[in-house]
This record gives structure tokens, sequence and C-alpha cells, in this order.
């Protein structure tokens, strides 16, 4: 869990209610049924407006990275690329086709497959730089859907600041 942004929650959230206080008002104030029916509903319908169904789906789906980002263990994957080769060196490709089956990462899969198969250099480089292309297109919704989220919490701010919860 990404304790930075539970910290910054939890900061943001103090400010406004101790803020709230110093200006006079009760904190429970801030708890307004319809008020916040009406800005949480208004920012939702404004982000819907402004986004595709397939960015606003895929915002939804990573909500959860704010506090838990997805890990990468790069050092792990360079030794399993090593063995890899180690193993094709010593007993030849065929050697790597129960990894090409059974890998669950779908491009080293793929590439392992390629390899089993006997694919040419070329080929297999031109397939996999494809994929690669095709990958950048895939994490480009997640850079919109993150856009989303900006977009969302921009008219949350906005909202608040009209309507005000009280």
């Amino acid at each position: 869990m990404d304790k930075l942004s539970v910290l910054g929650l939890l900061i943001g959230l103090g400010a406004i209610a101790i803020g709230y206080s110093l200006e006079g008002g009760v904190v429970s104030a801030l708890f307004n049924g319809p008020a916040l029916i009406i800005v949480l509903g208004g920012t939702l319908g404004a982000v819907m407006l402004q986004t595709s169904a397939s960015t606003f789906k895929k915002m939804l789906e990573i909500t959860h990275w704010v506090f838990v980002s997805p890990k990468y263990n790069i050092e792990d994957a360079i030794e399993q690329v090593k063995g890899w080769s180690h193993k094709a060196r010593q007993e030849g490709y065929l050697a790597l086709e129960n990894e090409a089956l059974t890998h669950p990462d779908a491009y080293a899969a793929k590439g392992l497959g390629l390899l089993v198969d006997g694919c040419s250099d070329q080929k297999l480089r031109d397939t996999l730089e494809i994929d690669l292309l095709l990958e950048r297109e895939r994490l480009l919704v997640y850079y919109r859907s993150a856009k989303a989220w900006s977009r969302c919490c921009h008219c949350l701010y906005s909202n608040y600041l009209w309507r005000g919860f009280s």
C-alpha cells in the first residue's frame, strides 16, 4: 500500500475539516447528503460526458492504483532471460517449449514460442516490435484513464467551490 497516498488523503480531509471549523463551521455540516449527491453525481456525469466508455471503464479498473501500485521486478526478469539463454545453449530452442506454453506473460510466451518454432531473427524482431507498439497503445488507455481521473478531481473541486457542502 502506498503510504504517501493514504497520508495525502488524510491531510487533505483533515485540512478541509480544520479549515471549516476555524471559520466557525461545524465539521458534521460537511456531511450534507443532498449536497454530496449533487457534487458527486454532477462530477460523475461531467466525467462520463467527457470520457469514452472504454476509458471510463479502464479508469474504474485502475482506481486501486492510487493506493496499491503495480509491482515489476526487473532483476527477476533479467535472471529469467539469462536462464532461458543458458537452457537454449545447452539443450536447444526446443527445450524452451514448456516455458512458451506455460509462461504467464503473453509477450514473453509469444517470443519463446516463435523461437521454438524456428522463426527467423528478423521475423521474430518484427513480430515482437509490432506487439510492443500494440502494448504502447494499450498503455495509452491507462494514460487517458488517469487524465479522466484528473478531470474528475477538477470537477469535484469546482462543484465543491460552487455548491459548498452547506
